[in-house]
């Protein structure tokens, strides 16, 4: 989508927007750079506005990995449709950063980042090649799919002097509680939750798809 009009009343706006997807094959920073230049011509200044970051797994079902997902955001919401068919939103639309969970055929699950403008520029992300650093970025620290350890929470917790609340951690998955409940608890006790919760066989996979990340 190409978007353009003259802009007069508010010069900070750029006066030509380009919005590309990528559906059937991949999404390249040269391919971006070379329609902005058959549009656009010679342009004196190119910068990124926002960036949809995504990742098709075979999980089945977004349920099946909602009892796995840890964020650093402050909400969450979930969304099912007549179909049956679930949504979930991580963070908010005018959040810097936002990802979305959601079923885009019968056996794959799209996990999408949304890189808004404070957050490219935050890690530095101003042109159409500086994309590229998405590939090393540690987006696995705003979410992430882990799994409860007893074993690594009895050894966290020993020394702790709350005996019933040492129990309530070990115990954390017999009551189904949700893990991000226990991020929550362990960071107000000063526990790195990595000290607790171990990778999930999800998580690798995610974290060698962003080092084979082309663009």
């Amino acid at each position: 989508m190409v978007t353009y009009g003259r802009v007069i009343k508010f010069p900070n706006l750029p006066t030509l927007q380009v919005t590309k997807h990528s559906e059937n094959i991949p999404l390249t920073g040269a391919g971006v750079q070379f329609l902005i230049k058959r549009v656009a011509g010679s342009v004196a200044d190119v910068t990124v506005s926002t960036v949809e970051m995504t990742f098709d797994v075979r999980v089945g079902r977004v349920s099946s990995i909602l009892d796995q997902i840890t964020h650093r955001a402050k909400r969450q919401h979930l969304l099912r449709d007549r179909r049956g068919r679930e949504t979930l939103y991580i963070g908010s639309k005018i959040s810097p950063w936002q990802v979305r969970i959601y079923q885009k055929t019968k056996s794959i699950v799209r996990i999408e980042f949304i890189f808004r403008k404070a957050f490219l520029l935050r890690h530095e992300i101003h042109r159409v090649e500086d994309v590229l650093m998405l590939r090393k970025l540690k987006i696995w620290n705003l979410i992430s799919f882990r799994r409860f350890s007893r074993r690594r929470a009895e050894r966290v917790t020993r020394d702790w002097p709350n005996k019933e609340l040492r129990e309530v951690i070990v115990d954390w998955v017999v009551y189904k509680r949700a893990i991000q409940s226990l991020v929550k608890m362990l960071s107000r006790n000063r526990v790195d939750p990595r000290r607790v919760l171990r990778r999930t066989t999800l998580q690798r996979t995610l974290e060698a798809m962003q080092r084979r990340f082309l663009w």
